[in-house]
């Protein structure tokens, strides 16, 4: 390739806000937008609609319109609100700002479906967000469900952006806003069964080399995260770790056990990921069976927490894995182990 071509070619992300600069331009006042995190999804898809909160019952913005509405509710009434931004370029600012730290999922609804699905309810100005439509309403405490409207706006109708092709698609075709049943495999990770302390579940696992120099002696990681659904996390899970290892070695990677083999857990949280590191070793295993029967012991895997990655070296190995909750290139993740030797 010419050299100039390299020098002159926009950046990737220079060429993807360009590929979305005039997006919707034409209808400019057709859609609501709404931006969400990755781990909000994921409370979102439980139900077939888009819920509207309990505001009334934790701390919330102090919305001077909410704020009026309580001194005349009634005992047994709650006020239950849901806001969306109005046009796409603040919603693009506020999508672009936040997915500096979190896995970010722009959405939008036409606004003629959010008012036929929350008929009755007030639109007003978002005293907390510029560009922003507030949209709530005083109902019973009956209608409350986990601090949740127990209606709202049909997923159907909400579309997702799909940032790597840069158009819209539907909210159950997006991969995104899939379940790590489907979202984790179609980004690479392979499913396998897992029985931590808390009850069976449904792990996925990827393996990645090393990052660094290619040395004579490969060296790999087995990255291990669990399923949205799975109970407990995998803190302090060596015996299950171990048995899914053994599995995988002697099994899916049995081509990587005489290589050096490392394991990396993934826990992704709200606003960080809480990881361990682990070495792995075989030692031979002790035999009831007389020698002759069985001269020579099945080995054993041995798994030992370590501190082996640096935190570039650990933002780069996540990175190739393609987790999506997984950031930990940017400041406010936090790791359980100091990655910095």
């Amino acid at each position: 390739m010419d050299a100039r071509l390299m020098i002159d070619a926009p950046t990737a992300e220079a060429r993807f806000w360009a590929a979305i600069e005039d997006l919707d331009a034409a209808q400019p006042d057709e859609y609501f937008y709404r931006v969400d995190s990755h781990r909000s999804v994921r409370t979102i898809r439980r139900h077939p609609v888009l819920r509207p909160l309990r505001w009334d019952s934790k701390d919330r913005f102090p919305h001077r319109a909410l704020i009026e509405a309580t001194r005349t509710m009634r005992p047994g009434q709650a006020i239950f609100r849901l806001s969306f931004w109005r046009a796409l370029a603040p919603a693009m600012k506020d999508w672009k700002c936040r997915s500096s730290e979190h896995t970010m999922i722009l959405m939008r609804v036409r606004r003629s479906v959010v008012g036929q699905a929350l008929p009755g309810w007030t639109f007003d100005n978002d005293d907390h967000l510029d560009d922003a439509e507030l949209i709530w309403k005083v109902g019973s405490v009956e209608e409350d469900l986990n601090d949740f409207y127990a209606g709202g706006v049909p997923l159907e109708k909400v579309e997702v952006f799909d940032a790597e092709g840069g158009r819209w698609s539907a909210w159950h075709a997006n991969t995104a806003t899939a379940p790590d049943r489907v979202r984790l495999p179609a980004i690479g990770w392979s499913p396998v069964a897992i029985h931590p302390r808390q009850g069976p579940g449904m792990a996925y696992w990827a393996a990645v080399p090393e990052p660094g120099p290619r040395t004579r002696e490969a060296a790999f990681w087995c990255l291990l995260t669990l399923d949205e659904e799975a109970p407990g996390n995998l803190g302090g899970e060596i015996p299950a770790i171990t048995r899914v290892m053994t599995h995988l070695l002697l099994g899916q990677l049995r081509e990587l056990a005489l290589s050096r083999v490392h394991v990396l857990t993934l826990a992704p949280d709200r606003d960080r990921v809480w990881a361990e590191q682990f070495d792995t070793s075989w030692s031979a295993g002790a035999t009831r069976w007389p020698g002759w029967l069985r001269p020579e012991p099945e080995p054993v895997l041995q798994l030992e927490r370590c501190a082996r990655l640096r935190r570039e070296e650990l933002a780069a190995l996540v990175a190739a894995s393609r987790l999506p909750d997984a950031r930990p290139e940017f400041k406010r993740s936090i790791w359980t182990w100091a990655w910095d030797r």
